[in-house]
C-alpha cells in the first residue's frame, strides 16, 4: 500500500486532463494488479469501472503498468485496488 499511496496523486493529472475533456465526469474503477517478485508490474486488469469514460481508464491502467512495487516476494502477488475520482468542491 505504501507505493499506492505514494504513487496514486500522480493520477490529479491523468484526472485533470480528462476533466478538460468531459467537465465533471466521476466514478471509481477497481484494477486487478499482477506483481512479479522483483516489484514490476506485469499485469493490469480493470475489474471494475463507474466512469463511463474508457479513454481514462485505460490512462489510469497504463500509468499503474509502470509502477515498482517492493521486491521479495517468493511468487507473483494479485491485488484488487480501487480508486475513486471526483471533482474537489
Amino acid at each position: 500500500m505504501k507505493v499506492v499511496r505514494q504513487r496514486s496523486p500522480g493520477f490529479r493529472h491523468i484526472y485533470n486532463k480528462f476533466l478538460k475533456k468531459k467537465p465533471d465526469f466521476s466514478g471509481a474503477i477497481s484494477l486487478e494488479i499482477e506483481i512479479s517478485p522483483d516489484g514490476k508490474v506485469v499485469n493490469a486488469l480493470i475489474k471494475s469501472s463507474t466512469t463511463g469514460f474508457a479513454e481514462f481508464d485505460n490512462s489510469v491502467k497504463s500509468a499503474i503498468s509502470n509502477w515498482i512495487f517492493e521486491a521479495g516476494a517468493s511468487s507473483s502477488a494479485i491485488v484488487t485496488i480501487p480508486f475513486k475520482f471526483f471533482v474537489a468542491e
